[in-house]
């Protein structure tokens, strides 16, 4: 059970995702030595229950994705999942994909100067394929919140693929 010095801590850990809370829309690019380049068309949404913050502070995360092709835009990703604070000032973000794939990142939140700026560096710590799914191995996300503005860059191994290598690299504003 938490006492209310370390839940103290833990909302403070998760206070800068705050800051993130509502709508987020954007174009990027991705690719990987596997697949052709492409872009791609993001929405991500960051929400709390506040009522429930103060006793269970978390942060529910979800990304759409569509892909530009030569028909317009394509629905190809969805995931959902949440940013939780774990002791000692890190972060666990777990994340369930459309196709399958489950995923577990720990990482750290580094602020900027005057708290208003700050980068979210996450690493898989567990990653499950469904059957038939290119077979991920390892995955890092970077979420950077800088002058209003969402950036974010994913990377990935695979079973074909060892090296650590960019897959998505993407720009954000808030929408909403």
């Amino acid at each position: 059970m938490n006492t209310s010095n370390n839940l103290q801590e833990l909302i403070a850990t998760l206070e800068p995702v705050k800051q993130l809370v509502g709508n987020w829309k954007g174009t990027g690019s991705g690719g990987f030595p596997t697949m052709s380049n492409f872009t791609f068309q993001d929405e991500m949404i960051f929400s709390i229950i506040e009522s429930a913050y103060r006793e269970e502070p978390l942060v529910h995360f979800q990304e759409i994705a569509s892909i530009h092709n030569k028909d317009g835009l394509a629905f190809k990703h969805w995931e959902t999942g949440f940013f939780r604070p774990i002791p000692g000032g890190n972060l666990e973000f777990q994340v369930v994909h459309n196709t399958g794939r489950i995923e577990s990142f720990v990482g750290s939140i580094e602020l900027g100067s005057g708290g208003s700026s700050f980068e979210m560096t996450l690493e898989s710590s567990f990653l499950r394929n469904a059957e038939g799914l290119t077979e991920a191995r390892q995955s890092k996300r970077i979420f950077r919140f800088d002058s209003g503005k969402l950036l974010y860059r994913q990377y990935m191994t695979t079973n074909e693929v060892a090296e650590l290598l960019p897959h998505l690299d993407l720009v954000l504003d808030r929408s909403q």
